[in-house]
């Protein structure tokens, strides 16, 4: 019988042929690692499937949905079809350092728990400009926060895990189409700790039409989901509204949209928290100017990224 592939790369994709070329780049270049990538493309109207057709790399599997199902219904799609033991998700605006899979790998064989997590950086374009976003370095301060935020670094696209822990657990919850990835954590937060890779090695990009928070509605909904669903890890009590309306209005200014931060930060006020009104304040300055002049890149994220932002997979035509 033929060995299967290390880690299987899930990419859900659904019109962004243009930004996913960048993202596809950076999980084939991954170093010291086996590996396939599985695009499943989620029913896209645009170009996605020829521009898929052309890149030139026998380790690209491309699924497709004849409509679009939804980002959880797409990874879990990825997941059937993975031939990898480990199975690393990866949002089609994302990026990876070359070397962020064979880091996890090790991390995991050297503890012996079934997912790792590591660091990111969120960045906005043009620049880019930085915003670190280092999360928990340690499995157990994760472990402690992550019942009452998604503190995982780097979204959907920072966890690698294996791929017989993800179907025991169901998979992904096709109708959390917002809050999937947070549900998926807590889910093998319940079975096990995480390892911890504390390296920079995600790229999460930041652009308005990725936040979530322009989907209100349908977060609230999500939450009262996991409220009920996780609260025995938060030992009975409820998740807190003002964390969701801090959270919505750092993701909305952080994306370059000020105006809807400045509603978040004063629906948070207005539900008692206090540093909200700092945050209004600041929400009236630009990202991009603020950021510039006060942010530091990570020790060597640079070397990385501004290549990775650029790169394109090989081609056939």
């Amino acid at each position: 019988m033929e060995r299967g592939p290390e880690v299987s790369v899930v990419v859900p994709t659904h019109d962004r042929a243009e930004l996913m070329l960048a993202t596809l780049a950076s999980a084939l270049a991954q170093r010291d690692v086996d590996l396939e990538v599985v695009v499943v493309d989620d029913g896209s109207t645009d170009d996605t499937l020829e521009v898929l057709a052309q890149v030139d790399d026998d380790r690209l599997r491309v699924v497709r949905h004849g409509h679009a199902r939804g980002v959880g219904a797409a990874r879990n799609t990825g997941i059937r079809e993975a031939h990898g033991e480990w199975v690393a998700p990866l949002d089609d605006d994302d990026l990876w350092a070359p070397g962020k899979l064979a880091a996890q790998l090790a991390a995991a064989r050297a503890s012996g728990r079934d997912w790792v997590v590591t660091l990111a950086v969120q960045f906005l374009l043009p620049g880019p400009v930085p915003w670190v976003a280092s999360g928990p370095r340690s499995a157990e301060s994760l472990s402690a926060v992550l019942p009452t935020k998604n503190a995982v670094p780097g979204g959907g696209s920072g966890v690698l895990a294996r791929r017989d822990a993800v179907l025991r657990q169901g998979g992904f919850d096709p109708d959390l189409s917002l809050l999937g990835d947070w549900d998926m954590w807590l889910k093998l937060l319940r079975a096990g700790p995480p390892a911890v890779v504390n390296e920079h090695l995600v790229g999460y990009r930041l652009h308005p039409q990725s936040m979530s928070a322009r989907n209100a509605e349908r977060v609230f909904s999500e939450l009262a989901v996991l409220d009920e669903r996780y609260r025995d890890l938060r030992d009975g009590h409820p998740l807190k509204p003002v964390d969701t309306f801090r959270w919505f209005g750092m993701t909305a200014w952080r994306s370059g949209d000020r105006a809807a931060a400045r509603r978040w930060y004063l629906r948070g006020a207005r539900a008692g928290d206090r540093a909200a009104v700092v945050k209004v304040l600041r929400s009236l300055v630009p990202v991009q100017r603020l950021r510039r002049h006060t942010t530091t890149w990570p020790e060597g994220v640079l070397d990385w990224l501004e290549p990775a932002l650029g790169a394109r997979p090989p081609s056939t035509v």
